[in-house]
């Protein structure tokens, strides 16, 4: 695509499409491969959608680049929206990103990849944050476009499951060099490198967990939750309408345990970690934490006495970018009176333990670089409960989640 950042250069090799070098090409014939021959969908929907400009026009956008006025560019965005099946594509057109859900928003980047007919098609872990239902579906769905279109598809992705449903062949990388490439049915019975051998034994195997803890002790007690959001039903009514987003739920977390809340896109799941941790105010029930109440304290005894804290899902949005990480982890190291001189041998010793990089001067990275060093902003400040929500949803992991 050649959208390499500043700093970033390319020192040998060559890439080749349909025998041409691209690295040859001046930059307009460049602009004119990207969208009408080689397209992208991108690993974060939100981010690749313009927030203020409809997402139809968004659409409409690229054709017209491409194609001009030889088109009725409404008419071919809408049969794009059901191509990839979006519901009342009409609507759609007209909507805002804010205003679809993680699954319609990556099904409109989808469109915009495939609105001028590529021939190669490169998916940039376009599933990896939607829930278990949705990528399901747009699983589905770029199998059948492929099958339909005749596409070529160069899929970037960790998930082992995916790679076993979607790949014909397989291409295994680390730091930057290409370890082994073969078939999909190689690859899995008989892989080579002692990491693809690695990356198979951690997906085939699933390590039972041993737990020698022995406790029945509740450190958390969630008891009939409510919360309740008010919305109007139109633009004109003065009646507000009561959308249950958790409605009575009860569940217990004991101490040194895990309990994992289950559920698809919408079903309240992050609502419910709001609600502990008092970012967001609730409408029945009570919240008990080491056999006190937090419901009715007030936000400065909710920071200084309650020991919870929280691993978001998008460690993309927790980071400022124009910040470097150690004075960002900082932060919350100064709440917990640490010296500033002793803030940068914590952080060595913190984002170690957790796998991370000593960077911290550094500016956020990778996804799952900057997954491990939310870590260090986080657990370590001396929370004796955390709160993840779809922490594994975003990051790139060696280890899978069943053996952590």
């Amino acid at each position: 695509m050649r959208l390499l950042p500043n700093g970033a250069v390319v020192e040998d090799g060559d890439i080749i499409f349909n025998s041409i070098s691209i690295f040859k090409l001046p930059e307009y014939r460049v602009r004119e491969l990207r969208g009408s021959k080689i397209s992208m969908v991108f690993q974060e929907p939100m981010g690749a959608l313009n927030p203020v400009i409809m997402v139809g026009e968004q659409v409409r956008e690229i054709i017209d680049i491409h194609l001009g006025d030889n088109i009725d560019s409404k008419e071919r965005v809408l049969e794009l929206f059901r191509e990839v099946g979006l519901n009342n594509p009409e609507i759609k057109y007209s909507s805002y990103p804010h205003q679809l859900s993680g699954g319609e928003k990556q099904r409109v980047v989808i469109a915009i990849a495939l609105a001028c007919e590529p021939q190669l098609l490169i998916a940039d872990e376009p599933t990896t944050a939607l829930d278990v239902t949705i990528q399901a579906k747009i699983l589905n769905l770029l199998e059948d476009i492929q099958k339909k279109r005749g596409l070529s598809i160069l899929f970037i992705t960790h998930d082992m499951g995916v790679v076993n449903r979607i790949s014909d062949r397989v291409a295994v990388m680390r730091d930057g060099k290409l370890l082994e490439v073969s078939d999909r049915v190689n690859f899995f019975k008989n892989p080579t490198h002692p990491y693809t051998k690695q990356l198979i034994r951690d997906f085939l195997i699933l390590k039972e967990k041993k737990d020698t803890r022995d406790t029945t002790q509740n450190i958390l007690e969630v008891k009939d939750l409510k919360v309740y959001f008010k919305a109007k039903s139109n633009f004109f009514s003065r009646n507000l309408k009561a959308i249950k987003a958790v409605d009575g739920i009860s569940f217990t977390v004991q101490e040194g345990k895990s309990l994992a809340v289950v559920g698809e896109s919408g079903s309240g799941k992050s609502t419910v970690a709001k609600a502990i941790l008092r970012l967001i105010d609730i409408d029945g029930g009570d919240i008990i934490f080491r056999g006190e109440s937090i419901v009715d304290i007030s936000q400065k005894e909710m920071l200084s006495s309650v020991k919870i804290t929280v691993i978001f899902q998008d460690p993309y949005s927790w980071f400022y970018p124009g910040m470097v990480l150690g004075d960002f982890s900082g932060k919350g190291w100064s709440s917990l009176w640490f010296r500033p001189l002793f803030r940068g041998s914590a952080w060595i010793s913190v984002s170690s333990s957790v796998g991370g990089h000593n960077g911290f001067r550094d500016y956020p990275r990778s996804g799952g670089e900057t997954r491990l060093i939310h870590g260090c902003g986080n657990p370590f400040l001396g929370g004796t409960s955390l709160v993840g929500t779809h922490i594994f949803e975003s990051g790139v992991f060696h280890v899978q989640p069943w053996e952590l």
